[in-house]
Order: structure tokens, then C-alpha cells, then sequence
């Protein structure tokens, strides 16, 4: 409830921006090891994409699916 934007919505476990050069698919894996401290033991599913908008915020977004037990761990980073 305390977030700037979408209080009360869900939201996404592993999220982030690409670094330069790198593609969606690999960022996606990238970011769940950072975010939830998960290493993929097969590949993510692509859900669908999004187009830049006033909902994602004019980012582009790709959603995909990953199944796992765990176990997880919150990123030291935190909420960026």
C-alpha cells in the first residue's frame, strides 16, 4: 500500500532494465538471479509483451513465467 505507484496492486517478483546490448531474454535471467537470488535451471517462458505506455510507465515490458520450489532470497539491493 505504500508504494508510489499502483498502491495495492500486485506487482512483479524479479524485474529490471536491460544493460546495453543485452537481450530481453537473457536480462529476464539476469534478474531473477539479482532480485530473488534464483538461478534458472531451464529456460523462462515468454508470456507476452507490452508496448511503451502511460500504464508501464512508456517502458517496454516482457512477461515471463518461471516455475520453482525455491529457495529464494530477497535482493540486498532492494526496492529501486
Amino acid at each position: 500500500m505504500k508504494k508510489d505507484t499502483f498502491p495495492g496492486a500486485w506487482d512483479s517478483s524479479a524485474s529490471g532494465h536491460l544493460d546495453a546490448g543485452e537481450e530481453y531474454d537473457a536480462c529476464a535471467v539476469r534478474e531473477l538471479w539479482e532480485e530473488i537470488g534464483l538461478r534458472a535451471d531451464r529456460p523462462l517462458t515468454r508470456l507476452f509483451k507490452l508496448d511503451a505506455c502511460a500504464e508501464t510507465g512508456q517502458e517496454f515490458v516482457w512477461v515471463y513465467r518461471q516455475e520453482s520450489e525455491g529457495a529464494f532470497q530477497a535482493s540486498s539491493r532492494g526496492n529501486r
